[in-house]
Formats: structure tokens, C-alpha cells, sequence
């Protein structure tokens, strides 16, 4: 199966606020469990590549990244949706979803980081 929207009929269960960066705690109080896949932005996905990489496998094999696949994260397929609303993210396991969605913080701004 290739991903490239969101599965329909999802069930939101729960919906919580979280400030950038996003990071595994996060994900651990969603209420579900373990998580069986995580949709997300691109923009999102550089986050968490950066900020997440303890909970972060990224994917090698070409087939699934062909299927939209970029890894696992926490256990959980992390698939990059090219539709996906900027700063949202939807945890899904079976076919209930729970919606983190992600407020800018003031102290993360590109002014305020400093890459080497």
C-alpha cells in the first residue's frame, strides 16, 4: 500500500498542543498505545529528524520509501504525506487517531538557533 493521503474514516479520539520542537514525549500520551503509524508534513518530519533522532530509524530500502515510508519512530511506520497540513500530526492505530497539533514557540525561531 502507498500512502498518499490521509486513511478515511479516521476516528479522532483525543487532540493536544504541543510547542516546537516535537519530540518523543509527546507521542507517549496520546492515550493509544503503540502506535501503528504516524502521518505528518515535510516540515514536520525535519523536526523531528533533528529534535526526535533518539526515537528516530530511518528507512533505507527503496520500496518503502516508494510506499511514503520514511522510518520508524517509536515503533510506528512515520509517513510523510505531501498533503498534510503544516504543524499537524495524526497518530493512528487501527482506525482511531489521535491529532497533535503544533504551536510555534518563541525561544525556536531561526534567529534564535545557531547551526554549526
Amino acid at each position: 500500500m502507498s500512502y498518499t493521503t490521509l486513511p478515511e474514516n479516521l476516528d479522532i479520539i483525543g487532540e493536544t498542543e504541543c510547542l516546537r520542537p516535537l519530540t518523543g514525549s509527546y507521542f507517549t500520551s496520546t492515550g493509544l498505545g503503540k502506535i501503528d503509524r504516524i502521518f505528518l508534513s515535510r516540515d514536520t518530519f525535519i523536526d523531528l529528524r533533528k529534535f526526535g533522532r533518539d526515537w528516530l530509524d530511518l528507512e533505507t530500502l527503496a520500496e518503502n520509501l516508494d510506499k511514503g515510508i520514511y522510518g520508524k519512530f517509536l515503533g510506528a511506520d512515520l509517513i510523510i504525506l505531501k498533503n498534510a497540513e503544516k504543524d499537524k500530526v495524526y497518530c493512528v492505530k487501527e482506525s482511531k487517531c489521535f491529532l497533535i497539533n503544533i504551536k510555534e514557540n518563541p525561544r525556536y525561531t531561526a534567529s534564535n538557533l545557531r547551526f554549526k
